[in-house]
C-alpha cells in the first residue's frame, strides 16, 4: 500500500508541474498509519491538489525550493479505511 500511496500523491504532483517549467521532486518524509488488514482491493486517493498547486506557484526562479505534505487515504469496497498516509514532497525549480 505504501507504493500505491506514493503513486497517488506523486501523480497529482506531476499533473501540477507538467507544462510549467523544469522541476525536480523527491519524497523527503513518509508516514503511514495502518488501521486494519487490507484483504480486498484498495483504492487510494489524494485530494490535496490545491495545496500542491499553491506550493508550485511559489517557485518562481531557478533554485527556488519548497515542500508540501499531502494526505493520502485508502478505502476498501465496504468503505473502511485500512491505512492513512502523510507524504512530504520536496520541489526544486531548475
Amino acid at each position: 500500500m505504501a507504493g500505491a500511496a506514493e503513486l497517488a500523491s506523486g501523480a497529482l504532483c506531476m499533473l501540477h508541474i507538467t507544462g510549467k517549467g523544469s522541476y525536480s521532486m523527491l519524497v523527503t518524509n513518509f508516514e503511514a498509519t495502518f488501521h486494519k488488514k487490507a484483504n480486498q482491493t484498495v483504492t487510494m486517493s489524494c485530494l490535496d491538489g490545491k495545496k500542491i498547486q499553491e506550493t508550485i506557484a511559489g517557485l518562481r526562479y531557478p533554485g527556488d525550493t519548497a515542500t508540501v505534505t499531502v494526505a493520502v487515504s485508502s478505502q476498501l469496497p465496504n468503505g473502511e479505511s485500512p491505512a492513512s498516509f502523510a507524504i512530504t514532497w520536496s520541489f526544486k525549480r531548475r
